[in-house]
């Protein structure tokens, strides 16, 4: 009597990675600086941001969930300010406890939504950020203390770049200020809207390549 088989199926291939390549594969969507600009491709999934995908991510099976959510350095190569913009507090401040004590990369414009986030972020995790690239597109004035943070050592920032689309900051002009308390070992690029202005940085030189 001839006896029939069902056909076995085998499991999507991805779930044959070990967790050390699954862990590279949301490194390299988590990692703000390589995404793509908005609005570059005309199919919504290529405009995703980092942090969309890695939150996408984390909600497909509970094993991709408890490996990205033990990855605080995943969240913190990602503050995108772009995809923070909600009404509430609640994501912004899940995000950033999903950070741990990782370094920070912030990437973004900061608007009327995101500017108590960011400066929060200024004043009490100065020494984390590793990587800033925003435009302020608020007065600086009226968050006279979150630019304290630029008179003070930065051992983790290896970029920045801060535009102010309304003005400098008054520290930038106090008597006896220097740029990071001229202590940025790991600085390599630093962008300022007034490139005429000059920096007092001891560890490296603006001119030339960093």
């Amino acid at each position: 009597m001839e006896t029939h088989h069902e056909p076995t199926i085998d499991g999507p291939q991805i779930a044959k990675l070990n967790r050390d390549l699954l862990w590279q594969i949301f490194a390299l969507n988590a990692d703000i600086a390589a995404g793509a600009p908005a609005n570059t491709h005309s199919d919504y999934l290529f405009n995703l941001s980092p942090l969309t995908i890695t939150r996408h991510s984390s909600q497909v099976c509970a094993s991709w969930r408890q490996l990205i959510l033990g990855s605080p350095s995943l969240w913190g190569n990602m503050i995108d300010l772009e995809s923070l913009q909600q009404k509430s507090d609640t994501w912004r401040n899940e995000v950033l406890l999903r950070t741990g004590n990782s370094e920070l990369s912030i990437k973004g414009n900061v608007m009327a939504e995101t500017s108590e986030f960011f400066v929060s972020l200024f004043k009490n995790h100065w020494t984390r950020i590793k990587r800033i690239q925003v435009l302020f597109c608020m007065h600086a004035e009226e968050w006279p203390d979150a630019w304290n943070a630029l008179g003070c050592p930065a051992p983790s920032l290896r970029l920045c770049s801060i535009h102010f689309g309304y003005g400098l900051p008054r520290i930038y002009s106090s008597p006896g200020f220097s740029l990071f308390a001229n202590h940025a070992p790991l600085l390599t690029s630093f962008q300022h809207i007034r490139k005429t202005s000059h920096w007092s940085l001891a560890s490296s030189s603006l001119d030339g390549d960093l």
